[in-house]
């Protein structure tokens, strides 16, 4: 054997036994493992989001279109519970307000790009393809609360804007503002916020940082901040302080951002409500103006005490990565459940909206779908409980809009008419939606 190939033989051993070293480091934890992990996740986090700005839009915003139909395709007026609708589109910097009919009678534009400027706690915001307005409140006057949100970047939470009838801004909040806001009989604006950890927690050593802490920003209805607390600290300073261990799962360690990996999104809240004083009577759990948060991460929600900040109620159920959970005037709690752990009638996996009760945690009313009809968002999802008892439900990923009565019919049914695709096979997410009465309309629509 010549000596250029010994020498050969020598390197391929020598890096077949740095390739097996490093692997063991890896899974058993010694020096290097960690600094190797560190390194791979990096670049794989990085590179991951180089893929998602070259496209053209976010896959993860669109979905296979399950039928060719669009606008409403079912009404049944006599059971409805009639007003307009307003909903947010995964792919788009406008809100829609439709009536029963499906036809558009006011539409907002919110430009993320347009409104921006340097002095924002947004810097470099990604481009304007991937920043899309994720939830929306409308006033009687015209006035539109949006929230807006971005793809392919970490932190998402773009912020909230108030803009007039006719899109004009009337103030904004650009700071890392995310999936939902509510507002109190005072006027003041409750937003989930979250922020990039790089320091260890004195309170909490065991959560290695980096990591995305999320918390709540407080603003008044004018639109200036007043406050902010951090929804991990709700945790360490309560009775429920041993919920934190359960954050920190064994190998659940992802990549924040650019940075090197940590516990990743611990607690992942995507809803805050702030129990109103006309409800107070009827939750013994919480006090006017407690909040009612959701934790994806933790399969759970809680209340936080509107005084201390302290969590003071925590539950967990029959529900998994839920969402949207509201207060209503039965004295339950509405809620999507992403994942249902039971088959749906046609025995394949579903999403679900369940009513609990919280003084018992029973389930009082579930709608699953149908055999003819397959219910399902594995992510996003949202209800809203009608006067009339009906619930208008936000299927996201299936692009559709549902108004279920008690006993379970689809009464109302809108699919988004936009579609993406070669052959306009794939349909975009609707992020939110609210029905509105005809007497909180009080602005001039469009014929």
């Amino acid at each position: 054997m010549g000596s250029w190939m010994i020498v050969f033989v020598r390197m391929l051993a020598i890096a077949f036994l740095a390739m097996v070293f490093g692997g063991a480091s890896v899974y058993f934890g010694f020096f290097p493992g960690k600094i190797l992990q560190d390194g791979f996740m990096g670049f794989r986090a990085a590179l991951l989001q180089s893929e998602q700005l070259a496209s053209p839009y976010n896959k993860g915003a669109i979905f296979p279109a399950d039928s060719d139909a669009t606008g409403v395709i079912k009404r049944v007026p006599a059971r409805t519970s009639d007003g307009f609708t307003l909903f947010t589109s995964a792919l788009s910097d406008q809100v829609h307000l439709i009536d029963m009919k499906g036809s558009v009678r006011k539409t907002w534009t919110a430009s993320y790009t347009d409104l921006w400027d340097a002095g924002d706690e947004v810097q470099d915001p990604v481009p304007p393809r991937f920043i899309f307005l994720r939830k929306a409140r409308l006033y009687p006057d015209g006035r539109l609360l949006v929230m807006f949100a971005a793809w392919a970047t970490t932190p998402h939470g773009y912020g909230i804007a108030m803009i007039d009838k006719d899109s004009k801004l009337l103030w904004k909040q650009f700071r890392q503002l995310h999936h939902s806001f509510d507002q109190g009989n005072d006027g003041r604006i409750y937003a989930l916020d979250h922020k990039i950890i790089t320091e260890s927690n004195p309170d909490a050593p065991n959560i290695i940082p980096p990591y995305i802490e999320d918390g709540v920003s407080i603003f008044s209805a004018e639109g200036k901040f007043e406050e902010q607390f951090s929804l991990l600290d709700s945790f360490v300073d309560s009775e429920y302080r041993e919920v934190i261990p359960q954050i920190i799962a064994p190998n659940s360690t992802r990549s924040v951002g650019k940075l090197p990996p940590g516990p990743g999104n611990l607690l992942h809240a995507n809803d805050v409500e702030v129990l109103p004083e006309e409800l107070a009577d009827k939750f013994s759990i919480a006090e006017p103006g407690d909040l009612l948060v959701s934790f994806r991460e933790l399969n759970a929600i809680a209340i936080i005490d509107a005084a201390t900040k302290k969590v003071k109620w925590f539950k967990r159920g029959g529900w998994f990565k839920q969402h949207d959970a509201d207060f209503l005037e039965t004295g339950n709690i509405l809620l999507f459940d992403n994942i249902d752990m039971q088959e749906d009638p046609n025995r394949k996996r579903a999403s679900r909206v369940v009513e609990i009760n919280p003084a018992n945690m029973a389930e009082e009313w579930v709608f699953r779908g149908h055999k003819d009809m397959r219910f399902r968002s594995a992510a996003r999802g949202s209800q809203q409980r009608l006067p009339n008892g009906n619930t208008l439900i936000t299927e996201s990923h299936r692009g559709r809009l549902l108004e279920v009565s008690d006993a379970g019919e689809v009464v109302w049914e809108y699919r988004h008419d936009q579609r993406l695709g070669e052959n306009d096979e794939l349909i975009p997410v609707i992020m939110w939606a609210e029905r509105y009465t005809r007497d909180q309309v009080q602005f001039a629509l469009s014929d």
